[in-house]
């Protein structure tokens, strides 16, 4: 069985990872998130591998709730990747972490070998939950460890 420890150093967070009493030792960190950004759309672009993102926003406004916002993308840039993982990327209330909708995860399958280089993440969001007008945060998970968000604002619209 695999057991986790956590170990707090200097504002870095490690979990200490052992599955025997051989190596309890061993300090396995989690990536650190160096960018999320919200916006309309984002593309990988072939010829470059860039990842390109337009229309970012921090707010949605709706006319009525429930609603669904017609299209959304969500980028995530990791670096400090020390050993494989999931991450999941999650949208729900703030400050309440009420689950509206959860992305796939995506599993990262080779570490890199220089752990400053940076790996980027990004997706497109169809038809996103809002139940409520109020504060919201996709947040990012990496094997279930919570490691970072980004909030929004959620605000009802008057028509006149």
């Amino acid at each position: 069985m695999v057991q986790y420890l956590l170990a707090i150093d200097r504002n870095v967070v490690y979990y200490i990872k052992y599955p025997s009493s051989r190596n309890r030792d061993v300090f396995m960190a989690r990536p650190i998130v160096t960018a999320i950004v919200v916006c309309d759309n984002v593309y990988r672009d072939t010829a470059t591998q860039k990842c390109v993102l337009s229309g970012t926003f921090t707010t949605i406004n709706g006319v009525a709730f429930p609603a669904r916002h017609g299209h959304a993308a969500i980028y995530v840039a990791l670096t400090d990747i020390s050993e494989c993982g999931i991450v999941q990327v999650v949208f729900r209330t703030d400050p309440e972490h009420n689950v509206v909708a959860a992305l796939p995860g995506w599993k990262i399958e080779k570490i890199p070998e220089d752990r400053t280089e940076t790996i980027e993440i990004c997706g497109n969001i169809a038809g996103l939950p809002l139940p409520s007008e109020g504060r919201y945060e996709f947040a990012v998970f990496w094997n279930d460890s919570f490691i970072g968000s980004k909030r929004i604002s959620v605000r009802k619209m008057e028509i006149k």
